[in-house]
């Protein structure tokens, strides 16, 4: 699920890329979504690593190719020893992108030589055999693709051909190792351009043929992937080694838990399962505070106690529930003002946080064994229900006690479609960097405004002009975006066409508006759904066209070995 918000076409650039030899798949995040900020740091290191990742696969423990070994063919193509390393390339360099994406934007939060030394560890841990696999599994999938496509009269134009010889020019004939030659290349993109534009042509019609009552049926077929459940879910939890040797605390809390678990438990809406709570923190936290804060004071009397306890909780509830300025005085006795006013201080950070972090969307599932997730996903569970579940072992002893606020329900939300040109000028450029990206976007809109003024006319100057690495956003959904951008493709007044310029931490976005989508879980479904169809049309075409030489793959991988670790550059300043 999840890939309503690309046009779906872009997955085959992604697959079938003709970046180089040296840089066969492109995964560089698209400028506009909102966490995938990463910088030229990530591009410059990824290019570094494919360009030496390459040689990898051209030499083997022998160092001799087999020109004349076919791993793949059927009846008008064949893959060969000499085209396998830029397959095996794709693999790897694939891999290793996606890995160093995630820890850079995710993990190190933008520390690309952390992110970088984290996933060359990781990626020691594969041998070449995955990656001969994985290039064994695409050329199977793209010989029978192309193979389809000769079947249908599809064939590579004279632009497609040329963006090849482009590729083949500005190639390092030093990358390709010892041999393997450019006609081998050559042989390995106008194949994947060729699966790739027939892909695209099987995608169109699977999503063009299918009807809205094939997308509700499928939905239906698979609950567990569409259907989500929102509930409030609280954990009590006791460690025993918090309570070193002391029973009698350890039994004390063990009784509080088990009596506002089954507060909690008879709750009837969200504002009482609140409520409960933060009396639990209160009462939980209060008699700890008061003594880390009293100083020399006697601790107060259990019904001066009592009283400031009820008063702090609904005063905290208030706050943090409805919003309201906090009061934390709540006392008359001058002796214990202060100290209570310190602790109403700490109070009110753990409530905010412990209310914040209640909601929870499960997804739908059909779990049986799992007793919370089957009364989850039971379609007879109301609003507002509450159910509990204890468990308990020597060293811990817990109450999760659940409230589902909305039941099982689809995500309706609108999405809108648009294109866009990205010229890049990031949020610390200079001024002068910034002004001559301005500059070059409005020249850049003035000249579509100039022409036919279409969606073709938008992408063709996309192809000339875009930084980013696709134009077209299908299905953008609330939240996806950053704010300047997700605030122009949803402005009410929006209409089919309509054009502007959007600046953003990274750059200045030249916008076109294609028009309202699907709302978010039918272009899931509609992208689940062409997923699963491809697939099963690729199973059934390598059927029907796809031989492979067995004998040479089980020699090819007895002899592999683990690849090298690619180096890391010395500095990421100088990569930036």
């Amino acid at each position: 699920m999840g890939k309503g918000n690309r046009n779906r076409n872009d997955r085959y650039e992604d697959v079938y890329s003709m970046s180089g030899a040296g840089a066969a798949v492109n995964k560089t995040p698209r400028a506009a979504a909102k966490k995938d900020n990463t910088t030229t740091i990530l591009i410059t290191v990824i290019a570094v690593l494919l360009l030496a990742s390459l040689a990898i696969f051209i030499f083997s423990s022998s160092g001799i190719v087999e020109r004349s070994t076919v791993y793949v063919s059927s009846e008008n193509f064949e893959v060969t020893g000499t085209m396998l390393p830029y397959y095996e390339n794709l693999a790897y360099s694939s891999t290793f992108e996606q890995y160093y994406m995630l820890y850079y934007n995710y993990v190190y939060q933008g520390d690309a030589a952390q992110a970088y030394t984290a996933v060359a560890n990781m990626m020691s841990g594969y041998t070449l055999n995955d990656f001969f696999d994985s290039a064994i599994a695409t050329s199977k999938e793209m010989v029978a693709l192309a193979e389809e496509a000769v079947k249908n009269g599809v064939k590579l134009d004279d632009e497609e051909l040329a963006s090849i010889e482009t590729t083949l020019k500005n190639s390092s004939a030093a990358s390709l190792g010892r041999g393997v030659k450019k006609k081998d290349l050559r042989a390995a993109l106008e194949l994947q351009a060729l699966a790739s534009k027939y892909a695209k042509t099987v995608d169109e019609d699977i999503k063009n043929t299918a009807t809205k009552e094939d997308i509700l049926a499928f939905v239906n077929e698979n609950k567990a992937d569409f259907y989500k459940i929102d509930a409030l879910k609280f954990v009590f939890s006791l460690k025993a080694a918090d309570y070193a040797d002391d029973g009698v605390a350890y039994a004390t809390a063990e009784k509080l838990v088990d009596l506002y678990a089954a507060k909690l438990l008879g709750t009837t809406t969200p504002a009482d399962y609140k409520k409960v709570l933060i009396e639990y923190v209160v009462e939980r936290d209060f008699d700890k505070l008061m003594d880390e804060n009293k100083g020399t004071l006697e601790a107060p009397d259990a019904e001066l106690a009592k009283s400031v306890k009820a008063a702090l909780a609904e005063n905290l509830f208030q706050t943090v529930v409805n919003g309201e300025i906090f009061v934390s005085s709540v006392t008359d006795n001058a002796t214990y003002a202060e100290t209570v006013e310190k602790v109403a201080s700490k109070l009110l950070a753990t409530c905010t946080s412990t209310i914040g972090n209640l909601t929870v969307t499960e997804s739908y599932t059909v779990a049986a064994d799992d007793e919370i997730l089957s009364w989850l996903s039971n379609e007879e569970t109301k609003e507002n229900e509450t159910k509990m579940k204890a468990e308990s072992t020597d060293s811990e002893y817990s109450k999760t006690v659940y409230m589902v606020t909305k039941p099982m329900y689809l995500d309706e939300r609108e999405t809108k479609d648009v294109a866009h040109i990205l010229i890049k000028a990031e949020e610390k450029a200079t001024d002068e960097v910034k002004a001559a990206a301005k500059e070059k976007a409005d020249k850049v809109l003035a000249e579509y405004l100039a022409g036919e003024k279409t969606l073709d006319a938008f992408k063709k100057l996309a192809e000339t002009y875009n930084e980013d690495s696709g134009s077209v956003y299908e299905g953008v959904y609330p939240g996806q975006m950053v704010k300047a951008f997700e605030e122009w493709c949803f402005d009410e007044a929006r209409v089919e066409g309509d054009t502007g310029i959007v600046q953003t931490e990274f750059g200045y976005h030249i916008m076109y508006f294609i028009g309202d989508g699907e709302v978010v879980y039918y272009n899931n479904a509609m992208a689940s759904y062409a997923d699963e169809k491809y697939s099963d049309l690729i199973k059934d075409l390598t059927k029907e066209h796809v031989v492979l030489n067995d004998k040479a793959i089980a020699k090819k991988t007895s002899e592999t070995v683990p690849p090298e670790t690619t180096k890391a550059p010395e500095t990421t300043e100088a990569a930036a």
